[in-house]
């Protein structure tokens, strides 16, 4: 199990890695390397952490839009939707939710499907709302019982 955590630890600093240097790198080159990460991580974590995988594959998805791949990062992205609402309970929970939205929504539009784009990016736009007002509420929750004592 230990091993487990540290490989999902390695795989969540390739993401962020990754997600500073995808719009700056070749792309190409790049999406390959996102494939190989993104086998990886589903080949070792996909029953213990889906959350990391399907943070990866939306990453990798990411990539596959920049090089006109949209139907598979339309795929990949819809899969990473799902494993997200079984992680995480549902819809609209977390900030990944919504990034999932922003890249299905991209996928789309880059294959002309502009009503089904406009959907998914209010989709997004909905959990990135959902999430602000719920972390708002929570930090004044804090502030008032601080303020009571």
């Amino acid at each position: 199990m230990k091993d487990h955590a540290n490989l999902a630890e390695q795989m969540h600093s390739r993401i962020l890695f990754y997600k500073i240097f995808l719009s700056q790198t070749d792309t190409l080159n790049l999406s390959a390397s996102l494939k190989e990460q993104y086998e990886l991580c589903h080949k070792r974590l996909s029953k213990e952490n889906k959350s990391i995988v399907a943070d990866m594959r939306t990453l990798y998805a990411r990539s596959l839009v920049f090089i006109g791949q949209n139907s598979t990062a339309e795929k990949l992205t819809r899969q990473s939707l799902e494993d997200y609402q079984d992680f995480y309970g549902g819809e609209q929970k977390r900030p990944q939710q919504a990034e999932a939205y922003l890249v299905l929504g991209e996928s789309l539009e880059s294959s002309g499907r502009h009503v089904e784009a406009h959907e998914a990016f209010n989709m997004a736009r909905r959990i990135y709302e959902k999430i602000s007002i719920t972390t708002c509420f929570a930090s004044l929750k804090t502030i008032y019982k601080k303020l009571a004592d």
